[in-house]
């Protein structure tokens, strides 16, 4: 009854589709009240830093605005006269393990801009000058191997995920191996020396020790998360080197968010603060990544504009559609 077997089960029965709408408006809803807002109506929670494994920040699910369900995001907006700017670290995790790893492939694949379309030239997968309008399929099938690869995911797995056969599944894990061939000697290798030495850790010294367990299911579970480890414990490494960075010169922040970094700052001051922000960004993951550079994304957020996530803005407009929610120049708290 997960959300995630749900996602994969609309996929060969889309007449369920309705029924999972429901599901997700009733889970979706349930604990928007549970959002820590405080009068001046600023989202404040603790971050919970270091709480997860890999070092990352773990704050509440419920009351921390980008740990509740997506479509709720389009409740942030600009104090009046402000403006906001979401950067994230495009693909961060593929652009951390091609660096780490030293796979020149997945290095040069990276700064082609998209990677799983650049996967899928490389492996055959698709024509040289393929587009996401065009091969949008193809792309989407490369994405999941991509992603599923770093924790150690099956072809079972990947095939359950793209509604295809396990066949077809392992046939795109092998071209991943064929194309990426030092990247996987790097991951192996990483899972060996937990396996000898017991422990693995990040250029800052932050470990992951290996549990002695007779239970088969929990030790495969753990050495998925050693496959995972670099991307995301280096990942935090990033986010947290950036903060500091940041905090330092004074720009600010309002919310760290797991690759991102979300700013606030007059609309006429927005570009340059915006441009430094960037600039730092980019400087961690050089620092962390000796030298490698991975790329950061944009999203503003305009005066008296709604922050939109693309995966939430449809469900967001649907609720709102629902319930009548008032106009843009009124609060929540001024119409209960």
């Amino acid at each position: 009854m997960d959300e995630e077997t749900w996602r994969d089960v609309v996929k060969y029965a889309p007449q369920l589709q309705d029924l999972h709408q429901y599901r997700q408006t009733f889970e979706g809803t349930k604990n928007v009240g549970l959002l820590a807002i405080g009068p001046d109506g600023r989202n404040r929670t603790m971050l919970s830093q270091f709480r997860s494994r890999t070092g990352r920040n773990q704050p509440s699910t419920t009351q921390f605005a980008f740990g509740a369900p997506k479509w709720t995001r389009s409740f942030i907006r600009p104090a009046p006269g402000m403006q906001l700017d979401y950067l994230d670290w495009r693909a961060q995790e593929i652009g951390i393990v091609a660096a780490l790893s030293g796979d020149e492939a997945m290095e040069a694949d990276y700064h082609r801009g998209d990677f799983y379309l650049a996967f899928a030239i490389r492996a055959g997968l698709a024509p040289e000058g393929a587009t996401k309008d065009t091969h949008s399929a193809v792309r989407k099938a490369a994405k999941v191997v991509c992603l599923g690869v770093m924790f150690g995911q099956s072809a079972f797995g990947m095939a359950g995920k793209l509604g295809i056969s396990k066949t077809e599944a392992a046939k795109l894990l092998r071209a991943h191996k064929r194309v990426y061939h030092r990247f996987w000697a790097w991951s192996d290798a990483a899972v060996d020396q937990v396996a000898i030495r017991g422990t693995i850790r990040t250029v800052f010294d932050w470990r992951l020790h290996r549990v002695h367990t007779a239970d088969r299911v929990a030790m495969s579970k753990q050495w998925r998360s050693v496959q995972n480890f670099p991307s995301q414990a280096h990942g935090a490494e990033m986010l947290r080197l950036a903060c500091i960075y940041a905090a330092e010169e004074g720009l600010p922040i309002i919310a760290p968010v797991h690759d991102a970094i979300m700013i606030e700052a007059p609309t006429v001051e927005m570009p340059l603060v915006s441009a430094r922000m960037e600039a730092i960004m980019r400087k961690a993951s050089r620092d962390i990544l000796r030298g490698f550079e991975v790329d950061v994304e944009h999203t503003f957020t305009g005066d008296g504009e709604r922050y939109v996530d693309e995966d939430g803005k449809e469900f967001f407009d649907r609720i709102m559609g629902i319930v009548g929610y008032p106009p843009d120049g009124a609060t929540p708290s001024e119409h209960p």
